[in-house]
């Protein structure tokens, strides 16, 4: 038998909020996240994001996915990830 000690386990909340969201079939949610581990190849940073949805105040689903964040740009014709170049090779 395996047992997990939970109590070490460490948990992280950057960022809570709550968005009412109408009868519309599409949300957009923006949300700000301070100093983020950003994503790259070299250092894929992950975030568990964990959604909640309650309708009248009843929770009816938890959505979890794991997300990346970073910085993707064009400029002076160089694409870049976290104001760094892309080097295809």
């Amino acid at each position: 038998m395996l047992a997990l000690d939970k109590s070490s386990w460490k948990y992280e909340i950057i960022c809570k909020s709550e968005v009412a969201i109408d009868d519309a079939s599409k949300q957009s949610i923006t949300i700000e996240v301070d100093n983020p581990r950003l994503w790259s190849a070299e250092k894929p940073n992950l975030y568990d994001l964990e959604i909640w949805v309650y309708n009248n105040q009843k929770l009816q689903e938890i959505v979890t996915q794991k997300i990346g964040i970073r910085k993707f740009l064009i400029e002076d014709n160089i694409m870049k990830i976290n104001n760094e170049r892309i080097v295809f090779k």
